[in-house]
């Protein structure tokens, strides 16, 4: 975290299919540790995407949004 500006925000991206949301966002809060941060948004893929709603897996696209506070 030592690269940040203080109250700096980190885009954090994934594209496996393979990880849940849920998995993600436990890899990221192991990664912060200690450090203070938000959530400020979750995005996934556009609209003009086909998801499968039987196989969530066709939503491979995860996009946090993190404001870390220093």
């Amino acid at each position: 975290m030592e690269v940040l500006s203080d109250d700096g925000t980190i885009i954090a991206s994934t594209n496996a299919a393979n990880l849940t949301v849920a998995q993600f966002k436990k890899q990221l809060e192991k990664g912060f540790a200690s450090v203070k941060h938000e959530y400020i948004r979750l995005q996934q893929l556009p609209s003009d995407f086909t998801v499968n709603k039987a196989d969530m897996s066709s939503n491979y696209l995860k996009v946090f949004t993190i404001k870390v506070k220093k």
